[in-house]
């Protein structure tokens, strides 16, 4: 209940404020449990429950108390069961656990149009009769090419979510992808773009949350989370997956968002065998509709 309505509880010295009459009740030894966190007391009351519960939040076990002295040092202090004890102290010398999977994300969207710039190729010309072939040849590359500005509709989503571990060195990952698909599965194995669109995309933060700015509209996305601590330790489960509509523009008709696909420009890590690597800039397919022709013909 202390951890559901106060998540740090279990990392603070919560007994920093407490009267030392208010300790007396609890042990003879009540000078040694001033400045005490919740794994501290629980091992010197050996509760064995307690501590691998806190163990599996990611508890700290180095952070020392009073007299400078850590969750180890104090084990069996108010209880002599021994037995206890050795399983309290071997659970502080094993290999950190893998956190539990943070609660299922949370979020807002917001959709918009921007004006983005966009450095296409430059178009095919065809050779004139006598001077060539026929064939459609594309010009020597350019120097400098022609920046060309589009409005396009973009959506920016911000996602949380909450856990007990809040700790500075708590890592994050995160994973989004779009979940449904505007054509059948069949159709979407052969759009190479499409495909790219429903991987998944993974990124990682220190914080409960993140701004995710390369959705796009009137799609819907997966989004997940889980947690690492980052001096060690396997990475949790993945979080239940949030499911959410991203939004579209005020004034954006239903029947265009299908056909909508932005450039999207972002460092992805992938997993690979296994392993975590970067990823190259994924280029999407070229706007198929041009939104800023739309604007000037309403």
């Amino acid at each position: 209940f202390v951890c559901e309505r106060h998540v740090t509880a279990i990392h603070e010295n919560f007994t920093r404020d407490m009267h030392h009459w208010e300790l007396e009740w609890d042990s003879l030894r009540w000078f040694d449990l001033c400045n005490a966190t919740a794994l501290f007391l629980a091992c010197a009351f050996t509760k064995v429950n307690v501590v691998e519960w806190l163990m599996h939040h990611g508890v700290d076990t180095e952070i020392e108390c009073g007299h400078h002295q850590k969750a180890a040092d104090t084990i069996g202090l108010c209880n002599g069961n021994e037995e206890e004890n050795e399983k309290i102290l071997a659970l502080l010398g094993q290999k950190r656990m893998a956190f539990k999977a943070p609660r299922q994300p949370t979020g807002t969207a917001k959709a918009s149009y921007e004006e983005k710039t966009f450095y296409p190729e430059e178009e095919s010309q065809k050779i004139q009769e006598g001077e060539g072939t026929d064939a459609m040849t594309p010009p020597p590359p350019s120097a400098n090419p022609t920046p060309v500005k589009r409005t396009v509709a973009v959506c920016r989503a911000t996602f949380g979510w909450n856990s007990y571990w809040i700790r500075p060195r708590i890592l994050f990952q995160v994973r989004y992808r779009i979940e449904e698909s505007v054509c059948s599965t069949a159709e979407a194995e052969d759009d190479e773009d499409e495909m790219k669109l429903r991987r998944w995309k993974y990124e990682e933060v220190l914080n409960h949350n993140i701004v995710i700015r390369d959705m796009l509209p009137g799609r819907t996305y997966a989004v997940q989370s889980r947690a690492q601590n980052t001096v060690g330790g396997a990475w949790s489960d993945w979080s239940e997956a949030a499911v959410k509509k991203m939004p579209l523009p005020k004034g954006m008709p239903n029947s265009e968002h299908a056909i909508l696909k932005e450039t999207s420009r972002r460092d992805l890590i992938e997993e690979t065998d296994g392993r975590r690597e970067e990823a190259p800039v994924v280029n999407m397919q070229r706007t198929k509709f041009d939104m800023t022709q739309t604007l000037h013909s309403r």
